[in-house]
């Protein structure tokens, strides 16, 4: 690639918001970094937005903030835009939707991740409770944690 090709010139456009949130490059794409910048040019997964001066990235349907990242080890650390302001602030009245997030997307060099649920109003025993928490309008957050190394199927 040569220094006046444009898409090369793009890509080396680094996605920066906010004063904390810098140098996010490959393999995400969005704001100054067109889509063929991205590891796979057609995925929305990758997508990042900024949305007064905090970063974003939705991934299938679900929007998360970007909470840290390290340039260094390529870590993205995110977190869920609907609970940002605590799990009871949820609208469980609104039939809150599923969300399965496929850590593998990102894995790196087999590092595993351990899914994370947050279960409301659940009639059935909950293994693996961490934390658990009543809501105004006795509306009962679980919070659990599974290891994808001990699932069995």
């Amino acid at each position: 690639m040569c220094d006046d090709d444009d898409q090369y010139t793009n890509c080396n456009n680094a996605f920066n918001c906010g004063s904390s949130i810098t140098n996010i490059k490959y393999p995400f794409w969005g704001e100054n970094r067109k889509k063929y910048c991205g590891g796979v040019s057609s995925d929305p997964n990758m997508e990042l937005t900024c949305e007064e001066s905090v970063p974003k990235i939705t991934i299938n349907d679900a929007k998360y903030r970007i909470h840290d990242w390290n340039d260094i080890i390529q870590k993205l650390t995110i977190a869920r835009d609907d609970y940002w302001s605590g799990i009871c602030a949820v609208n469980v009245s609104g039939n809150p939707k599923n969300r399965t997030f496929d850590s593998t997307m990102f894995q790196r060099d087999g590092v595993v991740s351990s899914q994370v649920n947050l279960l409301y109003n659940c009639d059935t025993s909950i293994p693996n409770v961490v934390f658990s928490t009543t809501c105004r309008g006795n509306i009962e957050v679980v919070y659990t944690i599974s290891d994808p190394r001990s699932v069995s199927l």
